[in-house]
Formats: C-alpha cells, sequence, structure tokens
C-alpha cells in the first residue's frame, strides 16, 4: 500500500511539474499534440483564447481561389500556411487584404479573432464592422510560437502572396492580387 501512495505522489510530481520549463513556459509534449501541433514539440509557445467569427458565405469563392492559389506556392506548408484578414474602413468603403502567413510564427494578441474555411486559418488582424464579418460565441484556443515580436525585424520577404478587395454596398470586388514567387 505504501508503495502505492510512493508511486501515486511521484506520478503527480512528474505531470504537474514536467509540463513546465525552467521559466513556467509551457512547452508541448508529444502526448498533448494534434498532427499540426507537432511543429511546436520541444518549443517554446503561447495560447491564447480568440474568438471566431462567420464569414459571408459570398467570400467562399474568392477563399477558394485564394486557397488553390496558395497551395501552388513552393513554401506552402498545409500545417503552418494560412492567412491574415485585414478590414481597413475609409466613408462607408471597406478594404479588405488577405496576406498568407505562417500561423505559428504570428503576433495573435494583435489580432480579433478569427475564422476557418476549408481547414485553413483565417487571422483577423484589424477589423471594421463589416456586414461580412459575424463574431460568434464561439471561442478558439490558438498555440504559436513565443517569439520577441518587438525586436523581430521586418519580414521583408515577398514570397509570400497578396490579395486585394475592396467590400461596397454588400459586394466584394477583386482589385488584384500579387502571387507568389515561384
Amino acid at each position: 500500500m505504501k508503495l502505492f501512495y510512493i508511486i501515486i505522489f511521484a506520478s503527480i510530481i512528474f505531470c504537474g511539474f514536467g509540463c513546465q520549463n525552467e521559466n513556467g513556459k509551457k512547452k508541448l509534449l508529444n502526448s498533448e499534440v494534434s498532427e499540426c501541433d507537432t511543429l511546436l514539440v520541444g518549443k517554446e509557445y503561447l495560447e491564447i483564447s480568440l474568438p471566431i467569427y462567420d464569414i459571408d458565405t459570398a467570400f467562399n469563392k474568392f477563399l477558394d481561389s485564394i486557397i488553390n492559389a496558395e497551395k501552388q506556392c513552393p513554401f506552402y506548408n498545409s500545417c503552418k500556411s494560412g492567412f491574415v484578414f485585414t478590414v481597413t474602413c475609409d466613408s462607408g468603403k471597406y478594404s479588405i487584404q488577405v496576406s498568407s502567413v505562417n500561423i505559428y510564427c504570428f503576433n495573435y494578441p494583435e489580432s480579433e479573432g478569427l475564422f476557418e474555411y476549408k481547414k485553413h486559418r483565417f487571422i483577423i488582424d484589424s477589423y471594421c464592422n463589416i456586414n461580412a464579418l459575424h463574431k460568434s460565441d464561439k471561442m478558439f484556443l490558438v498555440k504559436y510560437l513565443k517569439l520577441d515580436y518587438l525586436n523581430k525585424p521586418l519580414n521583408n520577404d515577398d514570397r509570400y502572396s497578396t490579395w486585394y478587395f475592396d467590400y461596397v454596398n454588400n459586394e466584394i470586388l477583386c482589385k488584384g492580387q500579387q502571387p507568389c514567387y515561384k
């Protein structure tokens, strides 16, 4: 019986402290990861809960085009590749920019939320009250790499693609794109 209590105590100690590194930051263990989160094994990461948005289905054909084009890029990775969805407004006209990004290197505390479409994450970077996006009551726990975002050099990597849209009177107008370089 004494051995039983020692095993239980050792298990509690191991599980309680085994998931923390020396700085108290969480690290993923193999047993905790999903298929894509294996990219975080052995690295420091952070977690944040973000609201999930629903997007107007009128965007679906554009999102399909963006995803299909991105899949042709040499750096595309189904686990790491996602998009930043930035909305700016000026006098009733909304401009939308969708840029590809590594979802594990994004600074999520600066974002408004996200939506997922066909297993791709779209991070809402800035948001104006646009009819095409609707905040749901659901939350999503995001895991991302702990990086020094304040001192991180600017990413001037122009391999990534960017798409430009206007959203006027509930209509989506594609203004152009900058494709990735192959």
